[in-house]
């Protein structure tokens, strides 16, 4: 990557801190904002708990639906060991290693919903470890979590002199109501712009100030995880503290996983892949192009897979788009080429409401609530851009 463009973007990221402004940060601001269409919170926050009561106060109508959302899940199960309640005693378990700041940050969003408690949000934030980590793993043979999907698809690109990463976030319909963008300023950590379902301190679909950049697509595997750090939480922290997605990767890294995946962690240089099973992780570097859904590549991995078969299809329509953009471009793909994979009906942008479906989308520049294919997309305020909004 040249380095007068490196100077330039980082030129452009700094601009960020400008909105950092004293009064805003003592007392404390929440705000939505109007992108295009689509509409992200901004906070800033002196500390974790102010900024935690600001996320409760203006996400209270997420929080409550997603309680909603895990609640309606652990009906399903007949076993009473996995009833609502069960389902708290076992969050339980992953205090031991989630930070105190993210725990204060927690009660402050308890403290600003009503009838929310700690444990609801500590719950909704080990939601993808349990049912990912341990729940699947142990029931694979059940019909209702065979049909239970995270089923999203995400590319990264590393081109002559940038780099792109992006995905649609697909989930069951009654998930979208939990759903938001959140841009966080504390201070003495880098702003953060994420999105969320209720009151998980963040998806690992996020991007930092400093152009550190994490996608995931979650995985159907035989093997349980032990209890560690939440992955939102896990996320969270690395974001707060890497500078380079090399950096990102060390920090989350560092314990094992909770559940099996795929990510994509990228900064303004570097794009690298992971494939995660429990106490196991296949790192590459991408020179290229690379794309993600909800299976394995790696051959050594596939004997964890639940259902082998489940995702292939969509993984192999998925890589012949990347690479042949990424041949088409010359190694240059821009930021709309990559919204217009998003977009592809139907097997990438998934609108059919019986089945999983794209309920949100992100890339470096752009973001949405919805589909790319059937709603505006935001400008991710990360950067300052000069380029034009892209609409549908």
């Amino acid at each position: 990557m040249g380095n007068n463009k490196i100077r330039r973007i980082k030129k452009e990221i700094r601009g960020v801190r400008s909105i950092l402004k004293d009064e805003y940060m003592d007392k404390g601001l929440a705000r939505w904002k109007n992108s295009n269409g689509q509409y992200y919170l901004e906070i800033f926050a002196p500390d974790h708990y102010q900024l935690g009561t600001l996320e409760g106060y203006h996400l209270s109508k997420q929080i409550k639906s997603f309680k909603k959302v895990i609640k309606f899940l652990s009906l399903t199960f007949k076993s009473k060991e996995y009833s609502y309640k069960n389902l708290i005693e076992l969050s339980k378990e992953y205090v031991p290693f989630i930070p105190n700041r993210f725990q204060v940050e927690m009660e402050g969003m308890a403290d600003s919903v009503n009838k929310i408690s700690y444990n609801d949000i500590l719950l909704q934030n080990c939601f993808l470890d349990i049912f990912y980590g341990k729940l699947i793993p142990k029931f694979s043979k059940s019909k209702v979590l065979r049909n239970f999907e995270i089923a999203c698809t995400s590319f990264a690109v590393r081109n002559k002199r940038r780099t792109l990463i992006a995905q649609n976030f697909d989930f069951p319909f009654f998930f979208k109501r939990s759903a938001a963008f959140v841009y966080t300023h504390t201070s003495g950590n880098p702003s953060i712009f994420s999105l969320r379902l209720g009151a998980l301190l963040s998806l690992p679909v996020a991007i930092n100030n400093f152009g550190v950049s994490v996608r995931i697509n979650a995985i159907k595997s035989r093997r349980q995880a032990e209890i560690s750090i939440p992955s939102s939480i896990r996320v969270r922290e690395g974001l707060e503290k890497a500078k380079t997605a090399q950096a990102f990767l060390n920090y989350i890294t560092r314990r094992d996983f909770t559940a099996s995946c795929n990510i994509l962690v990228s900064d303004l240089s570097e794009v690298f892949s992971l494939e995660v099973i429990p106490y196991r992780i296949e790192k590459r570097e991408i020179k290229d192009c690379v794309s993600k859904s909800n299976t394995f590549i790696s051959d050594s991995l596939q004997v964890s897979l639940i259902d082998p078969k489940y995702s292939k299809k969509r993984q192999r329509y998925a890589d012949r788009r990347i690479k042949n953009a990424y041949q088409k471009s010359d190694r240059q793909l821009n930021e709309k080429s990559l919204l217009n994979i998003l977009k592809d009906n139907s097997i990438i942008c998934r609108r059919n409401f019986l089945k999983p479906m794209t309920l949100a989308y992100l890339t470096d520049h752009y973001f949405g609530i919805g589909n790319p294919r059937s709603n505006p997309s935001g400008l991710v305020p990360i950067f300052n851009s000069n380029s034009p909004l892209i609409s549908n």
